[in-house]
């Protein structure tokens, strides 16, 4: 069978065979095996694959296979049969449908010497595409006098709107839009389908709509001292009262939570009851399945939740999940939300709504429409799915869109993603749990969740993971979850993340939750932090109850463009030992905040334009907090104490001197900074900052930092080369700006 697919990079058909097929062949050589030494006296297999592969196909390029999946059964067959050394999947231009994803088991590993790639052939585009391409000539206009057209709140929109059949187009499974939270994300939660025209990502129907005036927020004096007033949160609504601040995560009892959350029946319909001014919610008579997105309870938190129930006469209505930790209301700064999946507000370009009783998708288009892709994305299980593989890579491919996440791999080591390009996936990016992986080159953007994450290592012996993130540029992200979702996640330890540009995001750019010697350096970082005004930095540390886990570096990285006056690296709850040296930060409010925690260095930095450069915030005078802490702390001081020595944490000085501290001490949280600079040309140093140290604590050790008036010697400042002779730094400040971001890129290198 034909189908005819647009590319969404392309203005012409590329035609896409859905049969299935495979093949092989030998080679003496490869590319993979011309950079493997060793690999000179064993067999080369090249395995050919193509659009227009059969079934029938042998694998040779006269005769190809059409997918990964048989290439996999190949090369799966060809081991049977005691063929040995390397295989080379060569794939060749065009696009594969890929709706069952690929599934790779520990048979499918290659070896050190004798490794396994995927990889498209030299100078060509090969895509993977997990979506049904609906036909443009199926799209109908709405009648007028439908009785979808008469529930508009906006009778004008009935014009635009265009509907088509799903049923019809083949598409069957849709999903279900479930609740889900910060703190609350289902462990198995696989996102709806979504729709893409043209390879962008359409919005579900929603009031208010995107830059809508937000005439219900209450402007407080902490926003006005952040500069925030009601034009910052447009396309919001806000509550005026909670009625019932309902059930938080923190609520549960013990039992429960062991048990897991999800099988709470309390939580799971303990969501808050709110007051609005605004009676919208007259016009809706799709109740049952309509949400708000936003931030209702603690200003780090967001949540999508579905409208348990609505009282219009009351101007109220009832969430159906918790709200994240301490439910509705608490510790909250400004709320603000919009209600999704509103039929009756299909009004603007680029909206859709699915009658998911009639599988009828109603459609508001873009202009030009019906040139481009118009794509529902159907692959409900991850692109590439792996357990206990090891050395196989994927090479110059192209990965577009799923419901679930591009690539899982478990228990792994030796994987190579590399100069792929990854785009609407809605769940997230890439996930590798192992040692010796490698995530280098590619382009991965328009992604729900987190572009890359990464856990390997021992905590308990200190072995380094040796994963590497670098060169990749990871771009508009955390559309699906907003709060502390990064572009690139670390947990363990001895991983290195290196040369990433990052941009375009709702909170963190990099999150390190725990772990040892991590290594963050020459990244460039800018436009993240962009949906949460009050809290967040661009790079955020968790340790908090594990004061073992330290030794992470953040080195020689360029900050730049944070809006909404966040923090450039966030060292927060008590993280500990942790290094910020000879990093850039242009227009960043407080470029280094130290959430309290001890043995943190702040040295060697440029901080321009920011008005707190260092802060040493007082989180730990919370009492309530501490006692909390202290409790862990007394554990981890018991296991340590008595036989450090023995131990591999006794590497870390700082660590045997924390275990040695009274617990006064352990609270007060002493940290260091020397040989910074801090440059304000336009914007003047805060108050209460005099020096560029905002020191709540009273605990912070300063030293050789230097406050200029002038300019210290940059190369060009006005056009944003900022590179500086090291001389003018009394330490020598060591970042050579260039390098940092994409620059540099040595393809190949670890």
């Amino acid at each position: 069978m034909k189908t005819a697919l647009i590319s969404s990079f392309l203005t012409i058909p590329i035609w896409l065979l859905t049969a299935c097929g495979t093949n092989t062949d030998n080679a003496s050589n490869g590319r993979y095996a011309d950079s493997t030494a060793s690999t000179d006296s064993l067999q080369h297999t090249v395995i050919h694959i193509s659009p227009h592969g059969t079934v029938n196909g042998n694998g040779t390029i006269k005769q190809p296979l059409n997918s990964l999946k048989s290439a996999r059964d190949k090369i799966r067959q060809l081991k049977n049969l005691g063929v040995k050394g390397s295989f080379e999947v060569l794939v060749g231009a065009g696009d594969y449908l890929h709706l069952e994803g690929l599934t790779l088991t520990e048979q499918d590993s290659g070896t050190t010497d004798s490794p396994i790639v995927y990889r498209a052939l030299k100078g060509v585009k090969a895509r993977f595409f997990g979506g049904t391409l609906l036909d443009p000539n199926a799209f109908y206009p709405l009648a007028r006098d439908s009785e979808f057209a008469q529930r508009l709140v906006d009778p004008n929109a009935a014009a635009h709107i265009k509907v088509i059949n799903l049923k019809q187009q083949g598409v069957n499974d849709l999903g279900k839009l479930t609740s889900h939270a910060w703190g609350l994300e289902p462990e198995n939660r696989v996102p709806p389908a979504m729709l893409t025209i043209g390879g962008h990502r359409m919005s579900l129907a929603r009031w208010p709509n995107h830059n809508a005036p937000n005439t219900t927020l209450k402007v407080t004096k902490r926003m006005q001292g952040l500069d925030l007033d009601r034009d910052d949160f447009r396309g919001f609504a806000s509550y005026n009262k909670v009625i019932d601040k309902g059930i938080g995560k923190r609520a549960l009892s013990k039992k429960a939570i062991k048990k897991g959350w999800q099988h709470s029946h309390q939580l799971m319909n303990g969501g808050g009851t709110v007051e609005v001014e605004f009676d919208r919610m007259k016009h809706w008579y799709n109740t049952g399945n309509i949400f708000i997105d936003g931030v209702v309870s603690s200003s780090w938190e967001w949540t999508y939740n579905r409208l348990r129930n609505i009282d219009v006469e009351k101007k109220q209505f009832t969430l159906e999940l918790g709200a994240a930790l301490t439910g509705v209301g608490d510790k909250l700064k400004a709320s603000h939300f919009f209600f999704d999946n509103v039929a009756e507000e299909l009004d603007q370009s680029g909206e859709y709504f699915i009658d998911r009783n009639t599988n009828l998708l109603y459609l508001y288009p873009p202009a030009s429409f019906e040139q481009q892709a118009i794509v529902i994305s159907s692959l409900n299980k991850p692109a590439i799915s792996a357990k206990e593989v090891n050395y196989v890579r994927f090479e110059n491919l192209t990965f577009d869109t799923g419901r679930n996440l591009f690539a899982e791999f478990i228990n792994s080591s030796g994987i190579e993603i590399i100069n792929n390009t990854i785009t609407n996936f809605v769940k997230g990016g890439v996930d590798v749990k192992g040692n010796n992986n490698l995530v280098q080159g590619n382009e991965i953007y328009s992604i729900g969740g987190y572009g890359v994450r990464v856990n390997g290592g021992n905590l308990k012996t200190l072995e380094h993971s040796n994963n590497v993130v670098h060169y990749n540029h990871i771009h508009n992200f955390g559309w699906d979850q907003r709060s502390q979702i990064p572009a690139i996640y670390l947990q363990g330890v001895g991983n290195l993340v290196a040369h990433n540009k990052i941009n375009d995001g709702p909170h963190f750019a990099i999150r390190i939750k725990g772990g040892n010697d991590n290594i963050i350096e020459y990244n460039e970082i800018f436009d993240v932090v962009k949906y949460h005004k009050f809290d967040g930095g661009a790079l955020y540390i968790y340790n908090t109850k594990v004061p073992e886990q330290r030794g992470s570096i953040i080195r020689k990285n360029y900050f730049h463009n944070i809006p909404n006056k966040r923090h450039g690296v966030y060292i927060d709850n008590h993280s500990m030992g942790i290094r910020v040296e000879d990093n850039l930060f242009v227009g960043v409010e407080a470029p280094v905040n130290i959430n309290s925690g001890h043995h943190n260095q702040v040295n060697r930095n440029i901080m321009i334009n920011s008005p707190s450069p260092i802060r040493n915030s007082k989180f730990s005078f919370q009492k309530v907090y501490n006692e909390a802490m202290k409790q862990s702390w007394q554990k981890i001081s018991n296991k340590f104490i008595n036989k450090i020595e023995s131990l591999p944490h006794r590497k870390y000085p700082t660590f045997i001197a924390w275990l040695n501290m009274s617990d006064e001490e352990k609270r007060k949280g002493v940290s260091y900074g020397q040989d910074n600079i801090f440059y304000n040309p336009d914007v003047p140093l805060a108050k209460f900052a005099a020096n560029g140290i905002e020191d709540q604590m009273k605990t912070f050790v300063s030293k050789n930092n230097l406050q200029l008036n002038h300019d210290p010697g940059f190369a060009n400042a006005k056009t944003g080369d900022y590179s500086i002779d090291a001389k003018l730094n009394p330490a020598g400040f060591s970042f050579d700006i260039k390098q940092a971001g994409l620059e540099g890129r040595q393809v190949g290198t670890r």
